[in-house]
């Protein structure tokens, strides 16, 4: 029938209309066409295996990895659906499928992002492990248009993981080894402070007790271990010398075999040999570890023993001057008057019986000193100091050297077994000193410091020549255990082209309580 021409204008608007409309979608249509192949060139060289899919299901992007990885270079892809895709991949990349076309629907309703993780086994039996994420895709107003899935190849990382996970394991067991086999040997020395027969302390460096074992504490007469620990070791056994001893071991870095005497608690002193080392860490002493060897019983034996000694040789010395002294004597006075006939009555054989006299007044003089030598010192406050100056006399006297005796002021009161050792070890520094150091001066000294009584004999020779590694000899052996015997310490100093020191000090240990 005829329109009017009102209804062709209106047909031919909305002819135009849809013209644009058509034009728009086909506008639209070729630059999604260019976004799709402009993103297809922006993915073509990832690795990771990409696609997005509408919200209707229908693939609109897989980049050259996805489509390499599932075998559809030659397939007209776009549009379709995963389920119409499936008749074309091999059997063993439908799992694969699968998870990329699964969770689409969760994604779209939830928004939210998903991570599925597969494992595939290839053709060539290896087990390849996959990685998908999944994440939704939003316009300007925020609405889901897409969702984009992203596959990554986890198989070297998971291998990492399993490969470090395996040595974290054998880490660990090995660790879990070492360290009990660490707490084993801790618990074994733990045993063997606690147990061992010397007395073992762990000090600070200004000597206060920071652990001790029971041997120690019994040295010293305590048994309360807890309550002592913090004390400084000489609180504990009142040991004035023990100040020094901490001294030499910041000055040395260790000591060595030094004689001690502590005064035990409730009994008798006991004599010990004591051994310290500063422990360093960093270069820097953080504490001082002690070691205590009870020689009580050993210098009870050495001083019985000197003791013995001195009792035989004033035995022998009293046999001397009693006996044999007085015999010569005799003999000495018959031979005079005899001497004094001889020469009334002229008798040509006076020379000769002169020289036999002569021989018996030497053999007296010599019987008079082997006598004095068996009882050097005389009982009496000056007996030490006179027979001191009588040993330096007759040193001079009879080597021709400079020897002499040196005395700040009167020693104070000792007994004749202190003294009489104390005579013997110079004696015996004396001797060696003309025997071994070559030298052509001596000096015998005596002298008082604070609580302390010193004998010190030094020469100006060449040292004692003991060479690499020999060990002491009887001489020095002896100066210590009469060194030890009374209580005293003995030190020996060599100085280079300087000569000998031998210093005996002797703890006073009444003045220093005063």
């Amino acid at each position: 029938c005829a329109k009017s021409p009102s209804s062709i204008v209106e047909l031919q608007q909305e002819v135009a209309d849809l013209r644009r409309r058509y034009a728009d979608l086909l506008s639209d249509h070729n630059r999604q066409e260019e976004q799709c192949d402009f993103l297809n060139a922006l993915l073509a060289g990832r690795r990771e295996l990409i696609h997005v899919s509408g919200a209707d299901g229908r693939l609109l992007l897989l980049n050259q990895a996805a489509l390499k990885f599932f075998k559809l270079e030659a397939v007209a892809w776009r549009g379709s659906t995963f389920a119409e895709l499936e008749s074309y991949l091999p059997e063993y990349l439908l799992p694969v499928l699968k998870a990329f076309a699964e969770g689409n629907q969760q994604v779209l309703m939830t928004g939210r992002s998903l991570t599925k993780e597969i494992e595939i086994e290839t053709p060539e039996g290896t087990i390849r492990s996959l990685e998908v994420s999944k994440s939704p895709i939003r316009d300007k107003e925020g609405q889901i248009k897409a969702v984009v899935a992203i596959g990554c190849d986890v198989t070297p990382r998971k291998r990492n993981e399993a490969l470090a996970c395996h040595l974290s394991g054998s880490f660990v067991g090995e660790l879990k080894e070492r360290t009990q086999a660490l707490n084993q040997s801790n618990a074994r020395l733990r045993e063997f402070f606690k147990c061992a027969p010397i007395g073992l302390v762990v000090s600070n460096l200004t000597g206060r007790i920071i652990e001790a074992n029971q041997a120690f504490f019994r040295m010293v007469g305590t048994e309360a271990v807890e309550n002592k620990c913090g004390q400084l070791i000489q609180e504990l056994d009142g040991c004035v010398a023990f100040a020094s001893l901490v001294d030499a071991v910041h000055r040395e870095g260790f000591i060595k075999s030094r004689h001690l005497r502590l005064n035990r608690i409730g009994g008798a002193p006991v004599d010990v040999l004591v051994d310290a080392v500063a422990i360093k860490e960093a270069g820097q002493a953080v504490r001082l570890d002690w070691f205590f060897r009870n020689i009580t019983e050993r210098v009870k034996l050495e001083t019985r023993i000197l003791e013995a000694s001195e009792r035989e040789r004033q035995a022998i010395g009293s046999e001397l001057h009693d006996e044999l002294g007085q015999m010569l004597h005799g003999i000495h006075f018959l031979s005079d008057e005899l001497l004094e006939r001889m020469r009334f009555l002229g008798r040509e054989e006076v020379g000769e019986f002169e020289r036999i006299t002569g021989k018996m007044d030497a053999a007296l003089k010599a019987v008079r000193s082997l006598a004095h030598g068996m009882q050097p010192v005389d009982s009496g406050p000056e007996g030490l100091m006179n027979s001191l100056q009588s040993l330096a006399l007759d040193t001079a006297e009879t080597y021709k050297i400079d020897c002499r005796f040196l005395a700040e002021a009167p020693m104070a009161a000792v007994d004749s077994r202190v003294a009489t050792n104390l005579y013997r070890i110079a004696q015996e520094a004396v001797t060696n000193a003309l025997k071994h150091s070559g030298c052509t001066q001596i000096e015998i000294r005596l002298r008082q410091a604070a609580h302390q009584s010193i004998l010190e004999v030094a020469d100006n020779g060449l040292g004692l020549r003991t060479g690499g590694g020999s060990r002491p000899g009887v001489g020095l052996k002896v100066m210590r255990s009469r060194a030890l015997a009374i209580g005293a310490e003995l030190s020996i100093e060599q100085r280079p082209n300087k000569g000998t020191v031998v210093c005996c000090t002797l703890i006073n240990e009444q003045r220093a309580r005063n």
